[in-house]
């Protein structure tokens, strides 16, 4: 939403820049009615420009000043996420990369070239994903889709590259700054204690764990024929199977690891 608006510029493609009450600037495209905003603390502007390059002058006279913002685009992916896993929890974040000029917007080779821990998905299709090789006509814009996918652990702070050809530039470059935090995997964690033999109704037995990495907690949970607290696993029926699973949390260096399911039979004993 748009309120009060105190200041409007138009680029050449049709575009709109407007500053409202709220002190954000808000970008309306032309091909897509599309509305994005940039949070800034403007005060009370008077004016707006827009120069051919993407960046916007808003002049104040709250503060007093004339206030620069650039088109630059940068994500940070709050949730730690293991190496080699996907950070479903923070999804794909958009970048909506638009032709603010009035002649096509083209890629040059290698037209978009990803970081080594965060990829393009698919998004939702309005607009279309980018490509290698989109080509944009005046005022249009394609999504690009990046999730965080770490191949190392650490903290990446790293850039998706645009190269095209901006401002009649032969080889132009767009940097998005992408950030992160990359935990370690666990070494394998097993569930130790699980008696091989079926057990009866109503028997307990004690488990452990062994594996793993770092100084996470380990907890226990059980389904099936039998129950647990803590560390004791009670059967709770005389047929089927229990079935015993270890979690240990994560620290600041491991994500969190869960072991595969052991089992034991119930028996209704003698």
């Amino acid at each position: 939403m748009i309120n009060n608006p105190l200041a409007v510029a138009v680029d050449a493609a049709g575009n709109l820049a407007i500053v409202d009450s709220s002190a954000s600037i808000r970008m309306v495209f032309a091909a897509s009615g599309i509305i994005e905003t940039d949070s800034v603390n403007v005060g009370v502007p008077v004016a707006i420009r827009e120069d051919g390059a993407g960046n916007l002058y808003a002049a104040d006279t709250f503060f007093g000043g004339l206030y620069v913002v650039s088109p630059t685009t940068s994500f940070a992916y709050p949730t730690a996420t293991a190496v080699g896993s996907s950070d479903t929890t923070d999804g794909a974040m958009p970048a909506l990369l638009v032709n603010i000029g009035n002649t096509a917007l083209t890629a040059a080779a290698p037209g978009l070239t990803a970081p080594a821990d965060f990829v393009q998905v698919a998004g939702s299709g309005t607009p279309a994903d980018c490509t290698s090789a989109f080509s944009l006509a005046a005022g249009a814009a394609c999504t690009l889709n990046i999730e965080f996918q770490p191949a190392t652990a650490g903290t990446p702070s790293e850039f998706y590259v645009v190269t095209d050809n901006s401002l009649n530039t032969e080889s132009a470059t767009q940097s998005i700054g992408l950030a992160g935090t990359a935990l370690s995997v666990q070494a394998t964690l097993t569930v130790t204690g699980v008696p091989t033999s079926a057990q009866p109704y109503g028997n307990t037995f004690s488990v452990s764990s062994s594996g793993g990495s770092g100084t996470g907690a380990v907890t226990f949970s059980a389904a099936g024929a039998c129950s647990v607290t803590g560390t004791t696993v009670t059967m709770t029926a005389g047929s089927g199977s229990c079935s015993v699973t270890a979690t240990k949390a994560g620290d600041s260096n491991y994500a969190a690891a869960t072991s595969s399911p052991a089992t034991v039979a119930a028996t209704l004993g003698v």
